[in-house]
């Protein structure tokens, strides 16, 4: 069973790098340009 799946994920592999090539996708910039919240005032208070 586990050589079936290490199969199929191979094939996929395969299937993947040609359709999208050998590179990692670059297509979101998720956590990347996200802004620093500043704390509200209120948040800063029960810090103290």
């Amino acid at each position: 069973m586990k050589s079936i799946i290490n199969r199929w994920l191979e094939k996929l592999k395969e299937a993947n790098k040609k359709s999208f090539g050998s590179e990692p996708l670059n297509c979101c910039t998720v956590g990347r340009d996200k802004k620093k919240n500043k704390p509200t005032a209120r948040a800063q208070h029960n810090r103290k």
